[in-house]
């Protein structure tokens, strides 16, 4: 490296297209809810399997 050339890492400025903090809990709030959302749908899915299952066993053996 020559005199005076800088280092990345150092010389790296913030610029107007940089996400705040703000900005990334933001998106990662909204990615939080939606996963949750998944989840809550998922186990929704697979409560009503479980019913299915209970209410075919029950028509089969009865």
């Amino acid at each position: 490296m020559k005199e005076g050339d800088e280092d990345a890492t150092t010389s790296v400025t913030p610029s107007m297209s940089d996400p705040t903090l703000g900005d990334v809990l933001a998106a990662v709030s909204a990615v939080a809810e939606r996963v949750y959302r998944i989840e809550i749908a998922l186990t929704t899915v697979a409560d009503d399997q479980a019913l299915i299952r209970e209410r075919l066993f029950e028509t089969t053996d009865g």
